[in-house]
């Protein structure tokens, strides 16, 4: 299913006001943010809701990426499910997944504003991943992100 213009650019608004709430702030600063936005939760269903109209048809390869990321002691699961060039998303354990990319909540929003780098995050332990290592490589080149 094609994004239309509109939704294109409500995505690319919504990634803007992500990335000046991230950039160079602390952990404290951006769970702040996201707590006046409805919560951790409401963020990350946003967020994984952006990368729907984020996907590039043309590099989208058909695939299932998991993700488990932290707030505290509560871990929130997704599955973003790329298939027929759309991407789709579900709130639950990614058991099926390709790759499963772990991160805490402030590293996961500071790696889809473009404010870390997901090799960085790797080397430093602050992405930690499961299954297909060399595909985890491919995942960022399938969404338009800037």
């Amino acid at each position: 299913m094609a994004t239309t213009k509109k939704e294109e650019s409500m995505a690319q608004d919504a990634r803007e006001i992500l990335e000046q709430a991230v950039k160079g702030k602390s952990d404290d600063e951006i769970k702040s943010f996201a707590e006046t936005m409805g919560g951790t939760e409401a963020i990350l269903d946003l967020t994984f809701e952006g990368q729907k109209a984020a996907l590039n048809p043309d590099k989208a390869q058909d695939c299932i990426i998991g993700y488990e990321l932290t707030d505290g002691d509560k871990i929130y699961s997704y599955v973003v499910t790329i298939k027929d060039k759309a991407a789709s998303f579900e709130k639950r354990e990614p058991t099926d997944a390709r790759v499963t990319l772990g991160l805490a909540f402030p590293d996961y929003l500071r790696l889809i504003a473009g404010d870390l780098d997901g090799m960085q995050a790797f080397m430093q332990g602050k992405l930690k991943l499961k299954g297909d290592m060399m595909f985890a490589q491919q995942v960022p080149m399938m969404f338009d992100l800037t």
